[in-house]
């Protein structure tokens, strides 16, 4: 059997632990991504498989997904451009010909700085959507174990230390 170089793009749902569920190369143990999801303990879910740990405000599981080192990468490198893209749609939106009462905002701040800022976060979040699906790269949080607990009542935690 061929493993594929990039994950399939008919959205199956087939996957293994040993391979890359966003790519489809081999995976790696040491890159995983561990997903932390959370319930109401009254709920009393089932892990399906997956440890629980019971507690008096909520109840925990860890899923981890498989990924590749390159899979990996490009998550810390995705990170870092938006980022940047956000900096850069800041310094740009300062340099705006906005009225002159849009920049009686914050102090050390104008409306032009929250503008760009915000265009610039998503412009990168659109390219990074369309990067991902051009090159058939799935999503950690469409794992399916991920998916069955979600759909079980499990979710993200809202914040973090939840």
């Amino acid at each position: 059997m061929a493993i594929p170089d990039r994950a399939p793009s008919d959205k199956a749902q087939s996957y293994d632990e040993a391979h890359c569920w966003q790519c489809g190369a081999i995976a790696a143990t040491a890159t995983g991504c561990d997903l932390l999801l959370v319930a109401d303990p009254r709920f009393g879910l089932s892990g399906y498989g997956y440890l629980v740990k019971r507690g008096a405000r909520q109840d925990e599981v860890r899923v981890r997904v498989p990924r590749c080192g390159r899979c990996r990468q490009r998550s810390g490198v995705s990170i870092a451009f938006v980022f940047t893209c956000a900096g850069l749609g800041a310094v740009a939106g300062r340099a705006l010909p906005l009225p002159a009462d849009w920049h009686a905002s914050p102090p050390g701040g104008s409306a032009g700085l929250a503008i760009g800022l915000v265009a610039g976060f998503v412009a990168a979040m659109l390219a990074l959507a369309l990067y991902r699906h051009l090159a058939g790269i799935r999503a950690v949080t469409t794992y399916p174990p991920v998916v069955r607990l979600r759909r079980e009542g499990w979710h993200f935690p809202y914040r973090p230390g939840d």
